[in-house]
């Protein structure tokens, strides 16, 4: 049972529904969210329609989430991928987590190292819950990644866990621990 504490952390960070995509832990046997990318462009009409008076326009401006359902507002073209080809983009994790308590145990931590003060959702799938921040890129990696982390139960007896990593490069090829 989730105590009210639970509940009123969990309101800083809303529950979304997100789709199944293509990457898939097998440790655990669940597929992680499609990653999906935004490519928006906003007009002076269009920003005006909507009452953003105080906006600039924008041309491709280009946004990486794993939220089917954002609003974007002017012209918007959506395609789900698997890395980020765009250089000038950060890094994402995308991570597992086996119930609420963990997932906003998590943010709470990134927000403490980060300073993030930003509402971060947490997503939904059949196959369980996943955060998704960004994160610089390591200047060793060969642009920036898409990083998937899933921890799962180890065969010890300290009941330590085995953490299963998947970075994927701009290029589209998938390094299972190989950037960590």
């Amino acid at each position: 049972m989730m105590t009210s504490k639970i509940i009123d952390k969990a309101s800083r960070f809303p529950l979304k529904q997100a789709e199944i995509g293509g990457i898939y832990c097998e440790p655990l046997k669940i597929h992680f969210p499609s990653l999906i990318r935004i490519v928006q462009t906003a007009t002076r009409a269009q920003l005006d329609a909507e009452g953003f008076t105080d906006i600039e326009p924008t041309d491709h401006f280009v946004e990486y989430t794993i939220d089917p359902l954002q609003v974007y507002f002017g012209t918007v073209e959506r395609e789900t991928v698997r890395a980020i080809t765009d250089t000038k983009q950060g890094s994402i994790v995308i991570r597992h987590h086996y119930n609420l308590k963990e997932a906003v145990s998590y943010l709470d931590a990134v927000g403490d190292l980060c300073g993030l003060e930003a509402i971060v959702p947490i997503y939904r799938i059949a196959d369980g819950l996943f955060t998704m921040v960004r994160r610089p890129t390591d200047p060793s990696w060969p642009g920036p990644m898409v990083i998937h982390v899933a921890a799962y139960a180890a065969n010890n007896r300290a009941g330590l866990s085995n953490v299963w990593q998947m970075g994927v490069a701009p290029d589209g090829t998938a390094k299972v621990g190989e950037y960590f």
